[in-house]
């Protein structure tokens, strides 16, 4: 009995004593999706040039005003965008893409879509149209 009792406490004190407290040295998983569309006056006119704030975050996640970030890129002359948005968020979150466009006189386009969901880094990402019109 007495043996029985050492042999547990002695078990015991090597796992409490061999296990490690520190958080994981390994990378957190990075998932990614792609955000294309098109930014456009409201006559339908093309707006090269323009810069793109996009924005991807889980539904119901945080509220992120996606003017208040760097931009995310430049639309070409044809007025397309098409941009990567890299996340820690785990696979196969749906996703809220939020995304807005400036124009040289400071107006500014929104949208706002419920779609596509984050892939894992390595695998093809999952792609949601975000299409930005001028009023």
């Amino acid at each position: 009995m007495k043996t029985r009792l050492f042999v547990i406490i002695g078990a015991a004190s090597i796992a409490v004593c061999t296990t490690p407290v520190a958080p994981c040295a390994c990378e957190p998983q990075r998932t990614h999706v792609v955000i294309y569309g098109t930014v456009r006056t409201a006559a339908g006119a093309s707006m090269a040039g323009s810069p793109v704030f996009v924005v991807a975050v889980p539904l119901g996640g945080p509220v992120v005003n996606a003017t208040e970030l760097q931009p995310s890129g430049t639309t070409a002359t044809n007025g397309h965008y098409r941009v990567e948005s890299i996340s820690f968020y785990a696979p196969a979150t749906p996703l809220t893409v939020k995304g807005a466009a400036v124009n040289v006189a400071g107006d500014t386009a929104r949208a706002e879509t419920v779609g596509g969901s984050l892939r894992p880094w390595g695998q093809p990402p999952d792609s949601v149209q975000l299409d930005l019109v001028f009023p």
